[in-house]
């Protein structure tokens, strides 16, 4: 729904839904909270508070950010009664709420806190920020087996392992097969060591058989990144058997 207010009281009123029965779907909820984050006007003086452990009530973490300076309210965000772990926290002066963002990736309860200025954004993926709040990034992975990805299906091993040659000795090409026999365009090749295989990831945006390949470091099962894992629709992903039956050899 779109709601068009001719004066700013569009923030209370909206607030005044949180809770209420035209709330009652957990998804309009949370819209409604989206909604209100992004109506509130900047405020130097709040803080950004996530990753608190479910238990902390609204005066624990009002006492843990009063060392900091005066405050001026603590809101823990809660739904249906559940702290969702996040909240804002306002300091009766700017001063004391930038001190307070030294509290970012320490230890509150057991887990590590979140905290930033209300206004500013997450902290971007890999950043020295982000490790400090959120854990450092996942080690890109490394191997000597290259996933070579958005190949024609007219391509082969052969021409796979002359295209390749350069880069290092080959010692296996794989070219998986849908249930028809056909290859479903995509290739693991595995080279003798990880610099070859470094080698072979360079040409990856180059043309083969009319195609700009795809070519990255193979991810192992469960892994994260590289081009090999597709998100489906729906819970989990669909993979199909890699047996030898559905392999080019």
């Amino acid at each position: 729904a779109f709601f068009f207010f001719k004066q700013k009281t569009a923030y209370e009123i909206l607030s005044g839904l949180v809770g209420s029965e035209m709330c009652i779907r957990d998804r309009y909820q949370r819209r409604v909270h989206g909604i209100i984050y992004m109506m509130k006007e900047a405020n130097d003086a709040e803080l950004f508070v996530g990753n608190i452990p479910f238990t902390v009530s609204q005066d624990q973490l009002g006492q843990f950010f009063a060392k900091y300076g005066e405050l001026a309210s603590v809101k823990l965000l809660e739904r249906y009664g559940k702290s969702l772990g996040k909240g804002f926290v306002t300091f009766k002066n700017a001063a004391d709420a930038t001190k307070a963002t030294a509290a970012n990736g320490t230890d509150f309860e057991g887990r590590t806190i979140q905290v930033r200025l209300a206004g500013e954004p997450k902290p971007a993926y890999g950043s020295s920020s982000y490790g400090k709040s959120y854990g450092s990034a996942p080690t890109p992975a490394k191997g000597s087996t290259a996933f070579v990805g958005n190949l024609s299906y007219s391509t082969t091993k052969e021409t796979l392992a002359k295209y390749f040659a350069s880069c290092g000795k080959v010692i296996e090409i794989r070219i998986p097969l849908n249930e028809e026999g056909k290859p479903r365009g995509f290739a693991h090749i595995e080279f003798e060591n990880e610099e070859a295989c470094k080698k072979a990831i360079a040409l990856s945006g180059n043309d083969l058989d009319g195609r700009s390949i795809k070519v990255d470091f193979s991810q192992p099962k469960g892994g994260e990144g590289g081009y090999g894992r597709r998100r489906g629709y729906g819970s989990g992903y669909r993979r199909r058997p890699y047996e030898s039956s559905y392999y080019q050899i």
